[in-house]
C-alpha cells in the first residue's frame, strides 16, 4: 500500500513539474537571477570563504555603540561648557579636551558664535557636530564639510532636531 502511495505522489510530483516548466521556463528569462544557483561551500572551495557562511558569532557591530553616544554626550558637555564659560569670562579660558580636528575650529569661534552655539542647546549642538546639520551663526567644522549629503536634502535646511528636511 505504502508503495503505491508513494508511486502516485511521485507520478502527480512529475506531472505538476511537467506542468510549470512552461512558467519556469518564463520567468527564467524574464527574472535570470531567481534561477541562478546558489552559492555554497563547495562551490567556493576556499578555506576563507568559511566566513562567508559563517559568520564570526562574536561580532557585534553594536557592541561599542552605547560607548560611542556616552562619549559624543560627554564630548558635546564640555564643549558646551567651555563655550558658555567662555562667554562670560573676561580672561581667555583654555580650549577643552576634545578630539583634536576640533580644537581648531573652537578656537576661531567668535564671542557670539559661541553664544550661538550655547542658545541651541545639545541636541543641536550635537547635530551640529556629527550629523552636519547647521547651526545658524556657527561656522561649520571644516573636517565634516567633506562628507556626502543626503539625496533630497539642503545643508542649510533642517527641521530641528530629526535630521534634513526633504525639499521637493
Amino acid at each position: 500500500m505504502a508503495a503505491a502511495v508513494r508511486a502516485i505522489v511521485w507520478t502527480a510530483n512529475g506531472c505538476v513539474a511537467l506542468m510549470l516548466a512552461p512558467v519556469h521556463a518564463i520567468l527564467g528569462i524574464f527574472f535570470p537571477a531567481a534561477y541562478e544557483p546558489l552559492l555554497s561551500d563547495h562551490t567556493i572551495g576556499d578555506a576563507g570563504s568559511d566566513e562567508l557562511f559563517h559568520p564570526d558569532p562574536s561580532f557585534d557591530p553594536f557592541a561599542v555603540a552605547e560607548e560611542l553616544r556616552q562619549a559624543r554626550e560627554l564630548e558635546i558637555n564640555r564643549i558646551l561648557r567651555w563655550a558658555a564659560d567662555a562667554c562670560c569670562a573676561d580672561v581667555t579660558i583654555p580650549l577643552p579636551d576634545v578630539r583634536p580636528e576640533l580644537l581648531p575650529w573652537l578656537a576661531c569661534l567668535l564671542d557670539h558664535q559661541r553664544d550661538s552655539l550655547v542658545q541651541a542647546g545639545k541636541a543641536a549642538a550635537y547635530s551640529h557636530l556629527y550629523w552636519s546639520i547647521p547651526i545658524p551663526g556657527v561656522p561649520s567644522i571644516p573636517s565634516l564639510d567633506d562628507r556626502p549629503q543626503l539625496a533630497g536634502s539642503e545643508k542649510s535646511f533642517s527641521s530641528a532636531e530629526f535630521g534634513p528636511a526633504s525639499t521637493f
